[in-house]
């Protein structure tokens, strides 16, 4: 790891708002080279610098710089937009799973007009909030303690909100919130020059992410527990099914 501070360029925000202007393969082959200098290359370097104290907060998390990096390209097979290239870059410290959406994750992003950190879920999916909210009824006070700890590092609650919540009586506001939404994320949004040529960066986030580990190891806890929720009712039917010559 470099003993430099790595910096994001603010030349990698033009470059974002030029690609989202012109949003074609033939216009980003012929300054792929701009890409990785600006962009690309920078957030590696990032990745990297943080990967010693991501690996604290939780030593299974995936630390490839390369992994960590999102990339240019869009998925566009089933998508209505068509445009090939992302015009937003982040990192995302996630474990390794082929079921990453309903983990928690950490994520940094940043464009032209925007720029955020936290933590949460992709989509987490209705099993996975219902455990959550099982699990922070169990300990209420454990659970408002951690909400309170990302409320403090500068976090905010966000989420879908349901139209009619089914909200318990007498809980802490952190489990009131949870009952309230269908999926959960701590995010703390800024200016998209507080990315750019910014030696402070690396440290906020890892300020930042320190006070959402409380609450991200409760998240997990509450994925892992529907997994084997699931797994164990997938058992169960297995076993009851009759054998085709019973």
């Amino acid at each position: 790891m470099s003993d430099s501070i790595p910096l994001i360029p603010a030349r990698a925000c033009a470059f974002l708002s030029e690609l989202a202007a012109n949003n074609a393969t033939a216009w980003f082959a012929g300054r792929k080279a701009e890409y990785d200098e600006f962009v690309r290359g920078p957030l590696l370097r990032l990745a990297e610098h943080l990967a010693p104290v991501m690996s604290a907060l939780d030593p299974l998390l995936a630390l490839e710089p390369a992994g960590v990096v999102s990339r240019i390209r869009r998925d566009v097979r089933f998508a209505r937009d068509k445009s090939p290239f992302r015009c937003t870059q982040w990192l995302a410290f996630k474990r390794r799973s082929e079921r990453w959406s309903v983990r928690p994750s950490f994520f940094m992003e940043f464009g032209p007009d925007m720029f955020r950190h936290g933590m949460g879920f992709y989509a987490a999916g209705a099993k996975t909030m219902a455990a959550l909210r099982e699990l922070a009824l169990e300990d209420p006070h454990g659970y408002e303690a951690a909400v309170r700890a990302a409320l403090a590092g500068g976090y905010e609650l966000t989420g879908e909100v349901y139209k009619r919540p089914r909200v318990p009586e007498g809980q802490p506001a952190g489990v009131v919130e949870l009952f309230r939404r269908r999926n959960v994320c701590m995010m703390r949004a800024g200016e998209p020059g507080e990315a750019l040529e910014n030696p402070a960066l690396p440290d906020t986030l890892a300020r930042g992410f320190a006070a959402l580990t409380p609450l991200y190891h409760i998240w997990l806890t509450a994925a892992d527990r529907a997994d084997a929720v699931a797994a164990a009712v997938s058992q169960a039917q297995r076993f009851a099914t009759p054998f085709p010559f019973d």
